[in-house]
């Protein structure tokens, strides 16, 4: 059980990434915690219903892609050590464009170029306001970094008010 993910494992976290140091996060370090347990477990779930259990066998696309959600910030850099071949990451950095680019360092720490990775944020929202267009600066910021260390894609939320 448990090929890659055991084979690989997660060790070789640097001092700067090690879960429960990053305190300024929304929701407080523990939850950093929290979401770095649940990203290192979900990928053992993963492969056993993909490598023991074969679950795609006998299906119409065995050769389907995942894409696994919202890695959390600390195991970004070890993503090639967590993740199967063929999977791709959606991540979330923080809830809307502007914020995202006050943290734009995070997004240099993914190996974009070997995994594919999409971000999300929101565009259009109640936490957002009524006046959208007011982060075109941010999305443009965002824009050139994405575009700088590779990510694949964005997805934009909008929910209308």
């Amino acid at each position: 059980m448990c090929r890659w993910a055991c084979r690989n494992g997660v060790s070789g976290y640097g001092k700067t990434n090690i879960p429960g140091r990053r305190t300024t996060y929304r929701g407080g370090a523990e939850r950093t915690v929290q979401e770095a347990k649940r990203d290192i477990v979900a990928p053992y779930f993963y492969d056993y219903l993909l490598t023991e259990l074969d679950v795609l066998k006998d299906s119409r696309r065995s050769d389907m892609k995942f894409i696994f959600g919202n890695i959390a910030e600390e195991l970004l850099p070890l993503l090639l050590r967590i993740l199967p071949p063929g999977f791709e990451t959606m991540n979330f950095v923080d809830y809307t464009a502007s914020r995202v680019v006050q943290r734009r360092e995070v997004l240099k720490n993914i190996p974009s170029d070997d995994v594919p990775c999409i971000l999300t944020y929101t565009f259009h929202d109640d936490n957002v306001g009524v006046l959208p267009q007011l982060a075109i600066g941010s999305l443009h910021e965002l824009t050139k970094d994405l575009r700088l260390h590779g990510w694949s894609a964005i997805m934009i939320l909008v929910l209308p008010i």
